[in-house]
């Protein structure tokens, strides 16, 4: 009888580890522009971009008319710092965390956040000999991917969809430049990096892409369980 115990509970643990990781979502590529889109953010590097610790707009959250953004609380700093940055959506609310400041915004109309959709300009030859923008993808619902997204003095668009419903998404944004050394004014937006939130219709005969997929450890956890309530009733009667 406790070796029956035994071997059901570690079935339980075998199969809440496949459950875990089969749940996992992973990201493929898919054509740019299709889906319908939940929200906008946006990083511009606009404002004095040749001093460190000056105010520079804009860093935003939109859905479609509806604006929110710290983008007047932004110090920014050398050419090729980092900037951690974090999405997350429930279903309703979007919420944008750019370097420890947040703003969130009602999502309206809802829907199912399935994929990313990048935008990346580093253009602005008057001002700059060389201009990049770069931005990283660290992490997807809490588990670590790698994704690097990098423009040199040009424009790149790209979009992911996800295997499984977006829940989080986080990394980092970092604009790299050498100023023109006779330019005045600021950058205008030049170096940015935009994501946009993207709810895409999956078929369901599509390879890979179901959905919310069933992980492959339910059916055995469902098992394991039904094993340690039938013990358990027989260890009652006696």
């Amino acid at each position: 009888m406790v070796f029956d115990m035994k071997v059901s509970a570690l079935l339980v643990c075998f199969a809440l580890g496949l459950a875990s990781s089969a749940g996992a979502a992973t990201l493929t590529l898919t054509d740019v522009g299709q889906g319908d889109k939940l929200f906008t953010t946006e990083f511009k590097r606009d404002q004095n971009v040749q001093n460190t610790g000056r105010r520079g707009h804009d860093v935003f959250l939109r859905n479609g008319a509806e604006f929110s953004g710290p983008s007047s609380n932004v110090s920014w700093g050398a050419s090729g710092t980092a900037y951690d940055w974090a999405l997350s959506y429930d279903g309703d609310i979007a919420t944008l965390d750019f370097n420890g400041v947040k703003s969130t915004i009602d999502v309206d109309p809802d829907g199912t956040l399935n994929g990313l959709q990048f935008y990346l300009r580093a253009t602005d030859t008057k001002r700059f000999t060389t201009s990049s923008s770069t931005l990283f993808v660290d992490t997807l619902n809490g588990i670590g991917v790698s994704e690097t997204l990098s423009v040199t003095d040009g424009i790149d668009e790209v979009a992911f969809i996800s295997s499984q419903p977006i829940t989080s998404v986080s990394g980092q944004v970092l604009f790299s430049f050498d100023v023109n050394a006779g330019s005045r004014g600021s950058p205008n937006g030049q170096l940015a990096a935009s994501i946009k939130g993207l709810s895409i219709p999956i078929s369901a005969d599509e390879p890979g892409l179901s959905p919310v997929p069933l992980p492959a450890g339910l059916p055995l956890l469902a098992a394991a369980l039904g094993g340690l309530a039938i013990l358990r009733r027989r260890q009652q009667r006696a």
